[in-house]
C-alpha cells in the first residue's frame, strides 16, 4: 500500500509527516508521492476485529469503545460542510453531541488479563498518533506485534474534556487514571452495550475482540517519516 493524502483528516498522512495539499499549494500531492518514490517497503502490523459467526475486519490505526465509538456512531456519515473543515467541523459537532455520552462500565481482557472499571475511553492503538491531532503513544513502533491498549478511568463529560486536554499536550501519560498496557488479543464488554469504531468509522457494538497481525501489510513508507517508527529495517523500492 502507498498512502496518498487525501483524505478528511489524513491522520495516517501526519504520521509519517508527509505534504498534504491545501488551499494554498495544491502540488503538496505530487510532493508527497516524490517522498513515497524516495521511501522505504516496510512490514506493518494491522488490527482484526471479529464479529460473531467468524467474519471480521481489518483496520491500521485504532479501535475503540466508549467516547470515541459514540461520536463516530452518531456523526458519520459527516455533512460535507464538517468534511471541509477536517478535524475542526468534526470538533464542532462533537460539541453538541457530548453532553448526551452516556456513562459506561467495561470488562477489558488483555492477553488472559482482566482490567475492570468505570471508563470514558477504552482504545486499542496501532500507532502513535490519535486522530492525527494527539500523539498518544510516542514511543510505539508499527511493527512490533503489540497494540498499546489505553484505558481512560472515570465517568462523565468533565472527566472526558479533561483526559483531552491533558493528552493534548502529553500529560496524560503521567495521570494515574490512565492505564497502558501493551497485549496481542483484546476483548472489551461493556454495560451498556456501547458503539464502536475502527479508524473512525462504525464498527458495530460491544463486545469488540480485536488480535493484531503483525506484518500483515506491505507498506510503502514516504522518506518523510520518523526514523524510529519501525523496529525493523525497510527495503528500497
Amino acid at each position: 500500500m502507498a498512502p496518498l493524502p487525501v483524505g478528511t483528516a489524513n491522520s495516517f498522512a501526519k504520521e509519517l509527516l508527509m505534504p498534504r495539499p491545501g488551499l494554498v499549494n495544491r502540488q503538496k500531492l505530487l510532493q508527497a508521492a516524490d517522498v513515497l518514490a524516495d521511501g522505504l517497503v516496510q512490514c506493518m502490523d494491522l488490527g482484526f476485529t471479529r464479529r460473531e459467526g467468524g467474519n471480521g475486519r481489518y483496520w491500521m490505526l485504532w479501535a475503540g469503545t466508549g467516547a470515541d465509538g459514540y461520536l463516530v456512531h452518531a456523526l458519520e456519515p459527516r455533512p460535507k460542510w464538517s468534511k471541509r473543515i477536517g478535524p475542526l467541523g468534526y470538533a464542532l459537532q462533537g460539541l453538541t453531541l457530548a453532553p448526551t455520552l452516556p456513562d459506561m462500565h467495561a470488562k477489558v481482557e488483555i492477553d488472559g488479563r482482566i482490567y475492570e472499571d468505570d471508563y470514558v475511553l477504552v482504545l486499542i492503538s496501532n500507532c502513535r498518533m490519535y486522530g492525527g491531532e494527539i500523539t498518544l503513544s510516542p514511543k510505539a513502533y508499527l511493527d512490533d506485534g503489540l497494540f498499546e491498549v489505553w484505558l481512560f478511568r472515570g465517568k462523565g463529560l468533565a472527566k472526558t474534556m479533561g483526559y483531552i486536554a491533558k493528552a493534548l499536550r502529553g500529560a496524560h501519560l503521567d495521570d494515574p487514571n490512565v492505564q497502558l498496557i501493551h497485549g496481542r488479543s483484546i476483548t472489551v464488554h461493556t454495560d451498556p452495550i456501547m458503539p464502536c469504531q475502527t479508524d473512525g468509522d462504525r464498527a458495530g457494538h460491544t463486545p469488540l475482540s480485536c488480535e493484531i497481525k503483525p506484518g500483515a501489510l506491505r507498506l510503502l513508507c514516504p522518506a518523510t517519516a520518523p526514523a524510529d517508527l519501525f523496529s525493523q529495517p525497510g527495503k528500497p523500492l
